[in-house]
C-alpha cells in the first residue's frame, strides 16, 4: 500500500493521485533497471517526496478497494502525488505530528525533466 503518509486537513482525492498496480507510481530513468540493488537507492530516494500522500487519500483508496478478489486484491499498489508535485514530511517528533501544508508542496517539474 502507500508509503509515507501525513496528516493534513486537505485530501487530494483519488482522481488526482497517480495509482499503479505491481510497479512504482513514479517514472524512473530507463537505465535504473540495469543497476544493482544498492545503486538504485539514490534514484528511489529522489522520488520518495512524490509518494508522500495524505492519510485521508490512503484510507479512501483502501476503502474503495477492500473487496476480496477485486482489481487490487493480492497486488502491490503504488500511490503518488500528481505529476510535478512533491511533499516533505516534517520530522518534529512522531509521524502523527507531521503535517502536509500547501507551502510544503514543491514544484519538481525541472527535476523530473532531469530524471526522465
Amino acid at each position: 500500500m502507500p508509503g509515507t503518509m501525513v496528516r493534513t486537513a486537505h485530501a487530494l482525492g483519488l482522481s488526482q493521485l497517480r495509482i499503479s498496480k505491481d510497479r512504482l507510481p513514479v517514472k524512473m530513468p530507463a537505465f535504473v533497471q540495469m543497476l544493482l540493488g544498492p545503486l538504485v537507492l539514490p534514484f528511489f530516494a529522489f522520488k520518495v517526496p512524490e509518494m508522500i500522500i495524505p492519510y485521508a487519500d490512503a484510507a479512501a483508496l483502501i476503502l474503495a478497494n477492500m473487496d476480496a478478489g477485486g482489481y487490487m486484491s493480492r497486488h502491490r499498489i503504488g500511490v503518488a502525488l500528481p505529476l510535478g508535485c512533491a511533499a516533505k514530511k516534517r520530522m518534529g517528533g512522531t509521524s502523527t505530528n507531521s503535517k502536509l501544508r500547501q507551502s510544503e508542496i514543491l514544484n519538481l517539474t525541472s527535476l523530473l525533466h532531469v530524471a526522465a
